[in-house]
């Protein structure tokens, strides 16, 4: 009964929220705790992961963006999927049994990102085939926009003319 409401929530909010998160964030995000052991993953990388989706949109050329970057680039994407009940963040908790402590970096440490609910997660797993689909296409995109980024940037450090016109090396 409840994964006839869950399905179609997800569902939508796979497909990205103006301004908060986008399609491939959402896909990424939830592929990747999908691959975990224990359908977790540290705060930290699920950061970096979303963070890397804004470096891609906005593509830097020849500047590789350092991890506390990303991480920042990430926050919003990341507050926008745990407030729209995708993820949450789990502390550590002597009580819980599902997560063992090796899961976490230790005790104190940040704590996991995993889906909202079981329920949830059982949603995610039936949308991974489609998920899997878009990610794919969409890293398809931006390959070549990448590459056309970088072209226009060698190009203008090799032949770049002066004020005057002279040729500068």
């Amino acid at each position: 009964m409840y994964r006839n409401t869950e399905l179609p929530r997800l569902n939508k909010l796979a497909l990205g929220v103006d301004g908060v998160y986008t399609a491939a964030q959402f896909a990424d995000a939830t592929l990747r705790i999908l691959s975990s052991q224990h359908f977790a993953a540290p705060q930290e990388a699920m950061l970096e992961l979303l963070g890397r989706h804004d470096y891609a949109l906005d593509i830097q050329g020849d500047k590789t963006p350092s991890q506390t970057q990303l991480m920042i680039a990430g926050q919003k994407s990341f507050e926008g999927l745990v407030k729209y009940n995708v993820l949450c963040l789990r502390p550590y908790s002597d009580w819980a049994l599902d997560i063992p402590l090796q899961a976490y970096s230790g005790p104190g440490e940040l704590a996991l990102v995993t889906p909202s609910s079981a329920l949830a997660l059982y949603c995610l797993k039936l949308m991974k085939p489609d998920l899997d689909r878009y990610l794919t296409e969409w890293k398809q995109k931006q390959a070549p926009k990448a590459q056309q980024k970088r072209s226009r940037t060698k190009g203008r450090k090799k032949g770049r003319k002066d004020f005057d016109g002279s040729q500068v090396l």
